[in-house]
């Protein structure tokens, strides 16, 4: 129906459109007299109004992704009306020349404004409400529909589905900004999270200037807003302010701050924000030259000045968060691929020549607590996150059949933010238990299992017979847990309990956490409230008591799918209804994803990596050559004003030992055209960069005749390289 209507607004439009080309080629402005423009002005208006009308109502029957074509044509065929409206009333102007001006203002003109965008970030709205009232509130030229149109242009997401229902209209509009404002005006909630925004800056980890620069520009910006809210930073909130910031810094720029304070002063805020600012100059100023370095001949000095050699991070290896989230054996295999100092972890000595005196704290031996393994063959829980918790089955197997296990099984929980959730199949059915009652339980289809599980707690409230039987279940990492008992059972869905499907599951005390993670909001079910749902709160974070696998899962499912929209997720129909699952980009507050990493170490492996970890270290002598390149970086290494480091390369006295190189690098030029030849883009490609190379300075043609034989010289081959991953320069050489 809407349909229908929208192409009949569509076809009005083409006819006026035709009128107005029609209506502006009678007019000849050089003959017209004083009667003939009353009639023009009479008749511009008279369109102007009917387009008007017609495009307000196919804002109101159109989609809201095409609004914005519409504006732009209604804005040129308006500003056409203007054109012709303003020529006559120029050539005819008479002392009733401000009430033309009036009319001409009424006018309706759409300013060619980037209009503001908002998304639902409540620390977003004080700048978008003053942007949006300068650009279109405050125009006197708008209606009130045309403000709307702007409006819901301007919104995104959860903002705009609390408007997205309202019809394009005059009437509508205060309306629309008046739910707005209800919704992100409320003063105490944008102070607590102006409040939150500063407690959540990020702590400034080493000296920088523009991390300084970045904390005063937001602390200025928060400040402002609370000022706005007539939250005045003053007295007590002036020094809680501080106290904040100073948390903020790192331990460098504190010291500096804190050295030029009295004795128990409390500064103000204002001298603070001024220090950092002079802090960053002062630092933007005072970059190493590269002409300019201190050479050290002690190599245990330079542990200070070299990056992380496991992240490539400033900092040092035990400070390292990814290398402490490490297993134990992983970072002793580690410490071994890159021929560590097992004691102090240095790159510069093995352990035989490591001067630090310090021990492992658990057995005093001779390496680093980092890398100590327990003798009772435990594994540690260094490295995992303070949520970790280890995995024990709650009953083992009794059956003899069993095969006893030779590894031990970790796990770790991590929980991290995350932008996005995604939904998995999730239905409520109804399970007849022992006394043929029905008992609700949520479940969630799994097509990756090969089996259908069923949390213990639940079969005691079933009071359904167990019968004696176990397997072994393999997850992530091939972990192992072992799920003891199996039952039959009949459930049937939420909403026709005349179809009822029939299978088994085994017993196991917890399936997964809650899922989703967390309350997702009310708005995504909104999205598909046309259809029957097989978990009517499927976007409410709460547990699991079923899993249904691939036997089940695909003689559930009927094949329809439907996707509305790109931030939606898929709504799936099956025997039980419909069952939402896939992403969903709906904004959500404190969004965590909890993931499980497992590990799992065999004894025997463990034990060896132990007895090795324990060996003396073998005594290592140097070759001269490798004494000489020790002394020769020490010697020569420097740091350029960018941070890195560069040293002198070290070429051997010998050259002449290379003999005559240009016969065998002319042949493998020669190899290397023939190569190319048989592929013509990438030769192209080759002599591309040749030619950039040559252009940029990086290399120079040189003469042969100019070559003096009596010095010596020699010829490097070369040859291309081919980098698919390469977004830009895929051949190089």
């Amino acid at each position: 129906m809407a349909g229908d209507e929208l192409k009949d607004l569509l076809t009005k439009k083409r006819v006026l459109k035709a009128q107005l080309t029609k209506f502006k080629e009678k007019i000849d402005f050089e003959k017209i007299d004083k009667s003939e423009g009353d009639l023009i002005v009479d008749k511009c208006k008279e369109l102007k109004k009917k387009f008007e009308d017609v495009f307000d109502a196919i804002y109101t029957a159109c989609d809201e992704t095409v609004i914005d074509s519409y504006v732009e044509e209604q804005e040129s065929i308006l500003e056409n009306i203007d054109e012709t409206y303003l020529s006559v009333v120029r050539k005819f102007k008479t002392s009733n020349c401000s009430s033309s001006k009036t009319e001409v203002s009424d006018s309706v003109k759409l300013p060619k404004l980037s209009l503001p965008t908002f998304t639902g970030n409540i620390n977003e709205w004080i700048t978008f409400k003053d942007l949006f009232n300068a650009a279109v509130n405050n125009n006197s030229s708008l209606s009130d529909s045309q403000r709307l149109t702007c409006l819901k242009l301007s919104l995104k997401y959860e903002a705009f589905k609390i408007i997205q229902s309202i019809p394009v209209s005059d009437s509508n509009y205060k309306i629309a900004w008046n739910l707005l404002e209800e919704r992100y005006s409320n003063k105490r909630e944008q102070v607590f999270a102006l409040i939150k925004r500063l407690m959540s800056l990020q702590q400034i980890q080493s000296e920088s200037t523009t991390a300084l620069l970045n904390l005063v520009d937001n602390i200025n910006e928060i400040i402002r807003s609370l000022d706005i809210l007539k939250q005045n930073v003053e007295h007590f909130s002036d020094t809680l302010i501080l106290y904040i910031i100073l948390q903020k810094l790192d331990s460098s720029s504190r010291m500096w701050f804190e050295r030029q304070l009295k004795k128990d002063e409390i500064p103000k805020l204002s001298n603070l924000i001024e220090f950092l600012k002079d802090h960053a100059r002062t630092l933007q100023h005072s970059k190493p030259s590269s002409n300019k370095y201190q050479k050290s001949y002690k190599s245990t000095s330079l542990l200070s000045n070299f990056k992380c050699v496991y992240c490539n991070e400033d900092h040092t290896l035990q400070k390292c968060s990814k290398f402490l989230n490490l297993h134990v054996d992983q970072r002793v295999g580690f410490v071994k691929s890159k021929h560590l100092c097992f004691a102090c972890l240095s790159h510069l000595h093995m352990v035989k020549k490591c001067k630090s005196t310090s021990s492992c704290k658990h057995c005093q031996k001779r390496h680093n607590t980092l890398l100590h393994i327990d003798r009772n063959l435990k594994v540690q829980n260094q490295g995992l996150s303070p949520q970790a918790e280890v995995f024990v089955p709650s009953s083992e197997p009794t059956t003899s059949n069993m095969v006893p296990s030779t590894s031990v099984c970790a796990n770790n929980l991590v929980k991290e933010k995350q932008n996005t959730n995604v939904l998995l199949c999730t239905a409520v059915v109804n399970i007849l238990n022992s006394k043929n009652q029905l008992v609700s339980a949520r479940c969630i289809l799994d097509s990756a299992s090969q089996k259908s599980y069923i949390k213990r707690s639940l079969v005691k409230k079933l009071g359904l017979n167990v019968k004696n039987k176990s397997i072994s279940v393999s997850c992530l990492g091939a972990a192992e847990t072992i799920a003891s008992g199996e039952i039959d059972f009949t459930f049937t869905p939420l909403f026709n309990q005349k179809f009822h499907v029939k299978t088994s599951a085994f017993l196991i005390e917890k399936i997964t956490d809650n899922i989703p993670t967390v309350n997702l909001p009310q708005s995504l079910k909104d999205s598909f409230s046309d259809l029957l749902l097989a978990d009517p709160n499927f976007h409410n974070a709460s547990e699991i008591d079923v899993l249904l696998g691939v036997n089940v899962f695909l003689s559930l499912m009927k094949g329809e799918t439907i996707k509305r929209d790109e931030r939606l997720p898929f709504a799936l129909s099956t025997k039980l209804g419909w069952v939402i699952a896939g992403s969903t980009a709906f904004p959500v507050e404190n969004l965590q994803e909890t993931s499980v990493s497992y590990l799992s170490v065999n004894t025997e492996e463990l034990i060896q990596s132990f007895w090795e970890l324990e060996q003396i270290p073998t005594s290592s002598s140097f070759t001269k050559e490798e004494n000489l390149c020790e002394k020769h970086f020490i010697e020569n290494y420097a740091r350029n004003d960018k941070g890195r480091y560069s040293v002198k390369l070290p070429f051997k006295a010998e050259r002449q030992e290379l003999g005559d190189s240009k016969e065998f690098a002319f042949r493998q030029f020669l190899n290397l055209e023939k190569k190319l030849l048989k592929i013509p883009n990438v030769y192209q490609q080759y002599k591309d960069f040749m030619s950039e190379y040559l252009s940029l300075g990086h290399m120079e043609e040189v003469d042969e005749n100019s070559v003096d034989v009596k010095n010596e010289h020699f010829y490097i081959p070369h040859h291309h390289v081919i980098k698919e991953s390469s977004l830009t320069t895929r051949v190089y050489v």
